[in-house]
């Protein structure tokens, strides 16, 4: 096993050094072509990829430096859109999330910039940061939104566009599609729900809205497992009905089908939390990053403002270390549990204050741990 560090904190720095854990030491590897510091950096096939920084003039970098670990060899990748250093980071889904960040002239930006390294391309993320941020720190939090189906329905034709799904289920009434879940994929119009309050009850209609007339019989109907893919309901259905109750064109069909066998969903979303904003404030603030379903929600503020601080998961919370603010080094520890949304500073602290500092989780013997790394 090895551990590699691209350097982190104030410290500016340009060669690879891993920690060779069978070794029991450190060795230096390549230089990296530009020296840098407060970037980024991730192992992805056997590469190590180092994304932006500052230079030794003082000037944020685009460039992207990729190292071969077992070649030994140093190429640069696709820069990015645009100099960046001080920005938050995760690794996600096998692609590298650069979340607000320092760019050239000291403007602070809220962009969300995406790197995939199977194609070496940078794209924009369908979100950004509500303002400006930089020296805050990430960390991907697996979220269990509990039984969640997806539905879908398709008539023959129908007049206009769709906009929302809705099911009935027996003794409840009409069941409101998750915020921000419809969408139209191969031609059907889907949406999710959460059944977890509903398991062993009956959905006997699924309806949806659209804006003109022109709904043609038959009608197909699928629900599937949101988790697996897996298809739990299908069928075709002959007559619908249309609710003039509603605005424009919600029209339903009658089906039967009892909510069971449906698993947990676990949606990956990023934390971004504390730093510096675009008004020279050091923030406490907590933002949620649900790429999926393109949303950003502000989460309960930290109990003590910081930048150039670490965040990482464990145990299904969120723990961030050290950092600053830009008077006060920090050693206190602060706790985040995203069950009750609420922060606490726990009675542990570091053996020292420390700024500057960067996290990673780590397994030994089977156990997670995480580890710090800084000046």
């Amino acid at each position: 096993m090895s551990i590699s560090f691209i350097g982190s904190g104030g410290s500016k720095f340009r060669k690879l050094t891993p920690y060779l854990s069978v070794l029991n030491s450190w060795i230096s590897y390549l230089p990296l072509g530009i020296a840098r510091y407060a970037g980024g950096m991730f192992v992805y096939n056997g590469k190590v990829y180092v994304i932006g920084g500052m230079t030794k003039t003082g000037s944020p970098t685009s460039a992207v430096e990729i190292v071969d670990i077992m070649s030994m060899s140093r190429y640069y990748g696709q820069s990015l859109p645009k100099p960046l250093a001080h920005f938050a980071h995760v690794f996600l889904n096998n692609k590298f999330y650069v979340i607000g960040g320092i760019t050239t002239g000291g403007n602070i930006v809220k962009d969300i910039l995406v790197y995939d390294p199977e194609q070496n391309q940078w794209s924009s993320a369908p979100v950004s940061l509500p303002k400006g941020i930089a020296r805050a720190s990430a960390a991907r939090l697996d979220k269990n939104i509990g039984k969640v189906i997806t539905v879908g329905i398709k008539p023959s034709s129908y007049g206009g566009s769709a906009d929302y799904i809705k099911i009935y289920v027996e003794g409840v009434g009409w069941v409101e599609q998750m915020p921000h879940s419809f969408r139209v994929e191969d031609g059907v119009p889907k949406a999710d729900f959460n059944v977890s309050n509903y398991i062993g009850a009956k959905i006997t209609r699924i309806g949806l809205h659209h804006t003109n007339g022109g709904w043609s019989d038959p009608t197909d109907v699928w629900i599937w497992d949101k988790s697996t893919g897996a298809k739990l309901y299908n069928t075709t259905v002959s007559r619908h009905t249309w609710d003039r109750s509603l605005p424009n064109y919600f029209e339903y069909v009658n089906v039967d089908w009892i909510i069971n066998g449906v698993n947990d969903y676990i949606n990956t979303v990023i934390l971004v939390m504390g730093g510096l904003d675009e008004n020279g404030n050091i923030i406490c603030d907590t933002y949620e990053i649900d790429i999926s379903n393109q949303i950003v929600t502000k989460r309960s503020d930290m109990k003590v403002c910081r930048e150039n601080h670490a965040c990482a998961e464990l145990g299904g919370k969120i723990y961030c270390f050290g950092g600053d603010d830009g008077e006060s080094i920090f050693n206190s520890i602060e706790e985040y549990d995203p069950s009750t949304d609420s922060w606490r500073v726990i009675q542990a602290t570091l053996p020292n204050p420390a700024t500057g500092i960067r996290s990673t989780n780590i397994v030994i013997n089977g156990k997670t741990y995480i580890l710090l790394a800084g000046d």
